[in-house]
């Protein structure tokens, strides 16, 4: 490597060392032992400490970058110039920082997490204050975009999750988005079971407790669960002769799907209902969804118990076109890995905080598995941060960077509006996931109160059940804020006023 140097005193080699090396593969292997022992360091660092050509450094550190035994890139905070570093001492570089990190993060009560939910999605109690609040269908898109893939009763989207989020809500914007085809609906999980097995989940028609969701369309591909089960051959007489001429000539309006079918309308409407609880069709408007929670429809006979369909006329009347759920769709290369790095941003921004046990009423989402993988790959990356961040949950926990700084800002409760109401259909329904105490059923028309986010009492079936850890000299107030009917959007009101 110094081939030019003054040797002061001579050197005595063994013979099993004396022998020629080429001036370049001394000088990577002088090199290679250097980066082994140091952290990053730019080629004209390492020249200068070495007293070597910088160009000749920089031939060398490529070399050792083509072996793999070094990356090059901006290690050092604050520094533009290009460094580089031996990759096991990079990784380790990166562990301590990762363990540095997760120490500094102090966990706050699930409590703070929820009012750090309730201000995220704008279910503060006041009507300027949603974040969505830009009026018209504008401030609907991002409402929907932050709820996609959630599946919800059909009964509660408008009347307890909308409303909730937009003080002012008109149905008239969800019709200009599903209209113009930027959003739609649909059952993303068909259900499990058969009619020949009545052990197992079953039902037939397009109820208010039926589970859809709505989501922008350019989201269904990767929404869909891969395992989804198509549930076609689960139709039977009327629905299974409708499914196949949908299948056959494409989207059709209701009266042309009575002529082709010879169904009455009040049969054509059963046969719909159906298709659309089994998942395999929707529509183009949500007025067939809107017309079942809008009045108190007659039990179907030889339905299920407790089970309500369409009346004659209002499922077919309004809703547009017709057509087949998924639609069909040139085959792509959607890897699990990409469907999960979907999934993983889109929960990210729902939940602020991702860990497994949010995963529980999310009944498209990926494996926690898959999602773990990406959001390691993620932390190792430096786009979300790992670490214990709400106390009492499961322990491998990931959000955004500066997340976590706006969570611990509502540490301090005391100053913040107290009372929240959401229906129990709300994906922000976590009690007896991330607070203690039993789950409430999502059941359409049940709300829940809390008081800064402890739980205080819950609204179904006509009664206010309240929880027994909570002081009795609010009850009353809660009496006045769980009032009957339970609809979230009457509750924004007078808590407004």
């Amino acid at each position: 490597v110094y081939a030019e140097a003054q040797v002061e005193r001579p050197i005595e080699l063994p013979p099993s060392l004396n022998h020629d090396v080429e001036p370049m593969a001394g000088r990577t292997t002088l090199i290679k032992g250097w980066m082994e022992t140091l952290g990053p360091v730019t080629a004209d660092a390492l020249a200068a400490k070495l007293g070597l050509a910088a160009d000749a450094v920089q031939r060398s550190l490529e070399m050792i970058e083509a072996e793999g035994a070094i990356l090059r890139g901006h290690f050092t905070p604050g520094s533009n110039e290009l460094e580089w570093c031996d990759r096991r001492t990079l990784a380790r570089i990166h562990r301590y920082t990762q363990a540095g990190f997760r120490r500094r993060l102090e966990p706050v009560d699930p409590t703070t997490f929820l009012v750090a939910l309730f201000e995220h999605h704008g279910l503060r109690w006041s009507e300027q204050s949603s974040p969505f609040n830009t009026g018209g269908a504008m401030g609907l898109a991002p409402v929907i975009q932050k709820l996609a893939g959630f599946e919800a009763s059909a009964g509660a989207w408008e009347t307890e999750l909308f409303a909730a989020r937009l003080p002012d809500y008109d149905p008239a914007w969800l019709d200009q988005l599903t209209w113009t085809g930027q959003v739609g609906w649909g059952r993303l999980q068909p259900p499990s079971g058969s009619p020949a097995n009545p052990n197992k989940k079953w039902s037939v028609g397009l109820s208010r407790v039926l589970p859809i969701s709505i989501f922008p369309r350019e989201s269904l591909h990767w929404l869909l669960p891969t395992d989804r089960q198509s549930a076609e051959d689960r139709a039977r007489g009327d629905a299974l002769a409708v499914w196949e001429i949908l299948r056959d000539r494409g989207a059709l309006f209701p009266t042309d799907l009575a002529n082709l079918a010879g169904l009455l309308p009040a049969h054509l409407d059963q046969a719909l209902g159906e298709l659309a609880s089994l998942g395999l069709i929707t529509a183009d408007g949500f007025a067939s969804i809107r017309s079942l929670v809008a009045k108190k429809l007659p039990k179907r006979p030889n339905a299920p118990r407790g089970h309500r369909v369409f009346a004659a006329g209002t499922t077919s009347s309004h809703g547009g076109r017709w057509s087949l759920f998924p639609p069909p769709a040139p085959p792509t290369d959607l890897t699990w890995w990409t469907r999960a790095e979907f999934w993983a941003d889109l929960l990210l921004d729902r939940y602020l905080i991702l860990f497994r046990d949010l995963l529980q009423r999310e009944t498209a989402a990926p494996p926690w598995w898959q999602m773990v993988a990406v959001l390691r790959r993620w932390e190792a990356q430096g786009k979300v941060q790992g670490g214990r961040f709400v106390r009492g949950t499961s322990a491998e926990q990931y959000a955004r960077p500066g997340t976590i700084d706006e969570v611990r800002k509502y540490r301090d409760v005391t100053s913040q509006v107290g009372w929240s109401i959401i229906s129990a259909s709300d994906p922000l329904n976590l009690v007896g996931i991330v607070t203690a105490g039993d789950r409430v059923p999502a059941t359409p028309g049940s709300s829940l109160v809390l008081w800064n986010g402890i739980w205080g009492g819950t609204y179904r079936a006509g009664q206010i059940e309240f929880h027994p850890d909570f002081p009795a000299s609010f009850r009353p107030e809660v009496s006045t804020l769980l009032p009957q009917p339970a609809s979230i959007r009457n509750h924004r009101r007078r808590l407004a006023t």
